[in-house]
């Protein structure tokens, strides 16, 4: 069994927030482990780098700090940092804490484990983790709520303006479709404004300027624009604009 102690995360590991603390759970099985990584993984790219989450795992035989980042984990020794970290699949990490992944069930065949939070008053802390299986055979990881398929995902502004602010920062950057003539870029500033250009050969043109408000879609960052439109974050380093991707420069 394990301790697991999620930093800067929502319980069920759906956001990372800088100002959401710890939270700490004992007498997590490996099968937990394996999907908490899984989702961790997949966190929303913005929020991890203005929250900066990690998860804490400790086992009998280590204590193990990871981190994230385009969709890879990266693994310390917690009892020392100074030691250079791992890149690790989460069967990876089940090795380094002493179990090998052989031994732990599949989420698909282990109920949804009660999460026991670590208190004086022995208060219990429950997270439903659901289980899927799809067609092609790949089993499904738990903690990600499966989504209605539906044509226009509703758009919910973020209310909380320190969070908007750390996602604004983190969005903050100059983006492009290429470098060639005719190329279109996208210059985002943290102060919530938005500038369209024309890549040239003498330069850059100014298209157009607009003001953006930070929101989420389908469980994704976005920016929504006042007048022209909505720019999807599809990680750190690419947004989508009217089905055009644009790389950060």
């Amino acid at each position: 069994m394990f301790t697991v102690t999620l930093v800067h995360l929502a319980p069920d590991l759906s956001h990372a927030q800088a100002d959401l603390g710890s939270t700490t759970f004992g007498d997590i099985d490996e099968s937990y482990v394996l999907a908490a990584l899984e989702s961790f993984r997949g966190i929303d790219p913005l929020e991890n780098t203005a929250a900066e989450p990690h998860l804490l795992i400790e086992s009998p035989s280590a204590k193990l700090l990871v981190r994230t980042g385009q969709g890879r984990l990266f693994v310390y020794n917690a009892r020392n940092t100074a030691e250079p970290f791992a890149e690790l699949d989460p069967a990876g990490v089940l090795r380094q804490l002493g179990r090998p992944a052989a031994s732990a069930a599949t989420p698909a065949e282990t109920p949804a484990p009660a999460l026991v939070s670590h208190s004086r008053h022995g208060a219990l802390a429950i997270v439903i983790i659901t289980l899927a299986v799809i067609l092609n055979g790949y089993t499904v990881y738990s903690f990600v709520h499966i989504r209605p398929v539906r044509t226009a995902p509703a758009v919910t502004f973020v209310a909380d303006s320190q969070s908007a602010e750390g996602l604004r920062t983190a969005a903050a950057g100059r983006y492009a479709t290429g470098s060639e003539p005719g190329n279109r870029m996208l210059e985002i500033t943290a102060d919530g404004h938005v500038r369209f250009l024309r890549i040239t050969a003498s330069g850059r043109r100014t298209l157009g300027e607009d003001t953006y408000r930070v929101a989420k879609r389908d469980g994704r960052t976005c920016l929504v624009t006042s007048a022209k439109g909505l720019i999807d974050i599809r990680d750190i380093y690419t947004v989508v604009y009217f089905h055009d991707t644009y790389r950060r420069r």
